[in-house]
């Protein structure tokens, strides 16, 4: 059976209203743990296994920016006099 998105788009916006319009914290929870529920199902491909988001895609589309680049630290092995220079404590 196909859902149409449509519909699920608009489930989830009277979900985010409802959200929204209630002072109380445990109904609130409950609205938007429905909105979590839909946006699943959207990110749920046919098979049932959940589509792969880049996170980059995400971040940009929240932010308007490109992520920043996380540089990776070049580790050199530690060289001793007493010839242990492993990368474990229990290399001797």
């Amino acid at each position: 059976m196909e859902i149409d998105t449509q519909v699920l788009f608009k489930k989830m916006e009277e979900e985010l209203n409802l959200a929204r319009e209630t002072s109380d914290e445990t109904e609130r929870k409950i609205h938007l743990g429905a909105l979590k529920v839909l946006a699943e199902v959207l990110l749920t491909d046919k098979t049932g296994k959940k589509a792969a988001v880049p996170e980059d895609k995400i971040w940009e589309k929240m932010t308007g920016t490109r992520p920043p680049q996380i540089q990776k630290e070049k580790s050199e092995k530690m060289n001793f006099d007493d010839g242990a220079n492993g990368e474990s404590l229990f290399d001797f």
